[in-house]
């Protein structure tokens, strides 16, 4: 929970100061286009940085940002060519901060999470033989 507030407390910074510009965004807008951005780089972080490394990762959510803060800002404040540029810094910064988070994700998140893991067991199955059909039957004669 720590790590998902501290990536929703730089993603509002990044957004309130590129979205300000606008005058037509609201707080609510800008809180909601944030939620939606820290889940999906987060949900993206969890899945694609341990597979991929961090180089890789940062790409991703560079994309995963400009995507959102173009849609759904678009949503709010109507597509402009202003909007475009605005999204691609904003995607920019986030990329760098994303870069930075994902050290600190692999030291602190990424290990516990890799640890509570329960492997699935083999199911390496052998064949018991004894001589003994029914014991309880056979201790009674």
């Amino acid at each position: 929970m720590k790590a998902l507030g501290i990536k929703w407390v730089y993603t509002a910074i990044i957004l309130a100061s590129f979205l300000a510009v606008f005058g037509s965004v609201t707080l609510r807008q800008l809180i909601i286009v944030s939620l939606l951005l820290t889940g999906a780089a987060y949900l993206a972080d969890i899945l694609i940085l341990p597979a991929i490394g961090m180089l890789a990762a940062a790409i991703v959510d560079f994309g995963i940002s400009f995507l959102v803060v173009w849609l759904f800002s678009g949503m709010y404040v109507g597509q402009t060519t202003a909007l475009v540029v605005i999204s691609l810094m904003v995607a920019y910064f986030f990329a760098i901060c994303e870069a930075l988070f994902h050290v600190y994700m692999k030291e602190r998140v990424l290990p516990r999470r890799e640890a509570t893991i329960i492997p699935f067991p083999a199911m390496r199955y052998q064949m018991e033989a004894s001589e003994e059909i029914y014991p309880e039957k056979d201790k009674k004669e």
